[in-house]
């Protein structure tokens, strides 16, 4: 590798979210959720109590809460693809060889080449 393509190559790593973003990002995600899995279960709740009174409302949290337990997995999901994500575009990237300078635009180009 000649100098430029090696100030390149660290380059494009020098993108990637460093670690304290991404306990950054999951925080605020689970911070996210428990603020939802409040409002929910407060919400069934009260719409428990005032049909049924207060079994009504326990009987309805309950029930809140199981809707957001069968939630979790898919915020899971959110976490790990936003993680995996990141990573697959750099590894696609430094694959197909795209150390490209910045100001270069992107050609129109298909997903296969046909020979």
């Amino acid at each position: 590798m000649t100098k430029t393509e090696l100030e390149n190559h660290e380059g494009n790593h020098s993108k990637r979210k460093s670690p304290t973003d991404q306990k950054g990002f999951i925080l605020q995600q689970l911070k996210l959720f428990g603020f939802v899995f409040l409002i929910v279960v407060l919400g069934f709740g009260i719409f428990g109590y005032s049909v049924a009174g207060w079994e009504g409302a326990q009987n309805a949290a309950v029930w809140g809460m199981v809707m957001m337990a069968m939630a979790l997995p898919i915020m899971g999901i959110f976490i790990l693809a936003r993680y995996w994500g990141d990573f697959a575009g750099r590894w696609g990237s430094a694959r197909r060889g795209e150390d490209k300078p910045e100001h270069q635009e992107e050609e129109d180009l298909p997903p296969f080449k046909f020979d």
